[in-house]
């Protein structure tokens, strides 16, 4: 279900529709921001070493891989991806992944 799908199943619980309306504008951009607040720049905090994130790769076509922090040697570390490496200047943020609960997994 989209964000906007599940605001107008919320808001369609209320009588009165004109407030529905602002209710899904709200819950929108509430959304929205939400997620968007989520993103960890490089420069204030990086992920613990191994702990898999979402990464921003300025340089890539796609934008969005999945990786970790990995020990280079000299107590330096760089960016390890499934496929490769990838350089630090390329990362700009990066998301921790929630951990599934598979209980509230619906099939």
């Amino acid at each position: 279900m989209t964000p906007e799908e599940k605001a107008r199943a919320y808001a369609d619980r209320y009588e009165a529709k004109p407030m529905a309306e602002t209710a899904i504008r709200a819950y929108i951009a509430g959304h929205f921001e939400a997620l968007a607040s989520q993103w960890v720049s490089v420069e204030e905090q990086l992920p613990e070493e191994g702990q898999e994130v979402l990464l921003y790769d300025v340089n890539s076509i796609r934008h969005y891989v999945i990786g970790w922090r990995r020990k280079k040697g000299d107590n330096k570390s760089m960016w390890a991806l499934s496929n490769g490496f990838v350089e630090d200047k390329d990362i700009t943020h990066w998301l921790p992944i929630p951990q599934l609960n598979p209980e509230k997994q619906s099939i």
